[in-house]
């Protein structure tokens, strides 16, 4: 399924249809919302639809027979494997089948994973553990369904915990959507597809000329400003696509009734790591930090540590690991995103306890430059992750990037060439900001979809200003009351001068729409 055909036609195509079942009845309108969800998996991946039914099953009457008292532990545990199983099971196969599978096992894990599997797998498991408490709501079957099948947020998040939304889900039969909640979800819905469009394409598709340019037959070293973009713009374009798809998925939500958890918070303008975690894919880090950090850290403060602080100490940093590898191993169980999720957790470690020394000392320049250091190797840091997923798998990223670096040189436009006097060394060019684009028109690049190198150059300024000093729409929809610093503050408001800018927002957006393609985790 295309985006257009999930965000244009399913999604304003149940809209209606929902709204004008609920006139006569609102229980059949939640019937309604989950037929939508299940023709809509049906339709995007049968497999995903067969295993999410299965798995949904299977856990709806795991915790009936576990509030009736039967074998609690034993069965909250087979409900974990049971969420889980697909997901590790895929994962694992997902790089590397092995030769002897058969034909058809091979077909099918040849698809990648399924649509949706590591945002419901997840799901499943904290409806498993929240479901089953005596205090939790109890939903019935078609509730069960609907909260598992949710077309919204089923192909790229937020994941959304059970607790969270199962009343939501219940009383979505109970009363009217507000007027007020579906302004505000339209809007939202704008603003994230203006993100997408005006600012992820635009990256991504420099980044894909650039990939393009160093996969080819050409001997290209790229420039200062070339090696820079590819850096930075990696982290941008991974930011504004996955917080796109939240907030279009936070504002699809709202139209329907339902407020999902909020999966961004202006993660760049984080001071220190611990800030920034908290920041970046919030539903998933709030996930790791109930059931893997929280349970790591009260099993392993039991240790026999005479010291108190010591042995809560040693706690807190065996359950930031044990966490990190956990997220490593949920976004690509390789050795290197691993490794990497290891080298992430020892940082933020370290840079904890010289915050924590420096805290006692009160020594206040120590502290600041702590603070300092810690926040540009926490970009470092963020910029070395994205740029490792961004390279295509063809290129060896560290030995472009080293290659590259031995022959490092500036290049500036033809007009500023009086400033090469006297330049015997060959550091500074001047060819343009990007001139490795002269190797375009010989690979027969098509240009509509590529902008110029200045357009290029200003569009990144404008978008790292954006995520440094621009309030993100959590905090102008009010959803987070975020203290992060910003050049000014707005909050969202239902007036006709604000449709008429959204409208023309939305307008603008869908004349520049041209990444037709599926879902960031989807197809």
């Amino acid at each position: 399924m295309t985006f257009s055909e999930f965000y244009f036609l399913l999604f304003p195509l149940s809209l209606t249809f929902f709204y004008w079942i609920r006139r006569y009845s609102f229980e059949q309108s939640k019937f309604l919302l989950l037929f939508f969800s299940i023709v809509f998996l049906f339709y995007a991946d049968v497999i995903s639809l067969l295993l999410l039914f299965c798995t949904a099953l299977l856990n709806y009457n795991l915790i009936r027979l576990i509030r009736s008292g039967v074998y609690p532990r034993f069965l909250k545990l087979l409900g974990v494997m049971i969420s889980l199983s697909p997901l590790l099971v895929y994962k694992g196969f997902l790089f590397e089948v092995p030769e002897n599978t058969s034909d058809n096992v091979q077909l099918i894990f040849s698809a990648g994973i399924p649509l949706g599997l590591s945002f419901y797998a997840l799901q499943q498991v904290t409806a498993i553990l929240e479901g089953s408490k005596d205090k939790a709501v109890e939903l019935s079957l078609k509730d069960y369904l609907t909260f598992s099948f949710f077309f919204v947020y089923l192909p790229s998040g937020p994941i959304s915990p059970y607790k969270k939304l199962a009343h939501q889900f219940q009383a979505m039969g109970e009363a009217n959507v507000p007027v007020t909640h579906i302004n505000m979800g339209v809007s939202l819905f704008i603003l994230g597809f203006a993100k997408k469009v005006l600012l992820a394409d635009p990256i991504n598709g420099t980044l894909t000329t650039f990939f393009a340019l160093a996969s080819s037959s050409f001997d290209i070293t790229f420039s200062v400003l070339e090696l820079s973009y590819m850096a930075w713009g990696s982290a941008l374009q991974f930011y504004f696509e996955f917080s796109a798809y939240s907030d279009m998925a936070i504002g699809m939500g709202l139209c329907f009734g339902i407020l999902l958890p909020v999966n961004f918070n202006s993660p760049f303008k984080a001071k220190e790591p611990v800030e920034y975690i908290n920041s970046w894919h919030m539903s998933f880090m709030a996930f790791v930090r109930e059931y893997v950090f929280q349970p790591v850290f009260s099993l392993v403060k039991k240790a026999p540590i005479r010291r108190m602080e010591t042995r809560y100490i040693f706690a807190w940093a065996v359950a930031v690991f044990m966490t990190f590898l956990a997220a490593g191993i949920w976004h690509a169980p390789t050795h290197s995103a691993m490794l990497y999720s290891l080298y992430a957790a020892f940082l933020l470690v370290i840079f904890e306890l010289i915050l924590l020394k420096f805290n006692r000392t009160r020594n206040i320049k120590l502290f600041f430059l702590n603070q300092v250091v810690s926040r540009s190797l926490l970009l470092v840091s963020i910029v070395l992750l994205f740029t490792f997923i961004r390279v295509p798998s063809g290129i060896d990223t560290y030995s472009f990037f080293v290659s590259n670096l031995r022959q490092l040189y500036i290049s500036l436009p033809p007009i500023l060439n009086f400033l090469g006097e006297g330049n015997s060394g060959g550091y500074l060019q001047f060819d343009g900001f990007f001139p490795s684009y002269i190797y375009l028109r010989e690979l027969g690049w098509n240009f509509v979809n590529v902008l110029s190198p200045g357009y290029a150059a200003i569009h990144i300024f404008i978008a790292t200003i954006i995520v440094f000093f621009i309030p993100n729409t959590m905090e102008i929809f009010g959803l987070v009351n975020s203290n992060k610093f910003s050049l000014f503050h707005v909050r969202w408001r239902e007036n006709i001068a604000v449709s008429i800018l959204l409208g023309l927002l939305f307008v603008a957006s869908l004349g520049m729409f041209t990444n037709n393609v599926g879902f960031i985790y989807g197809i």
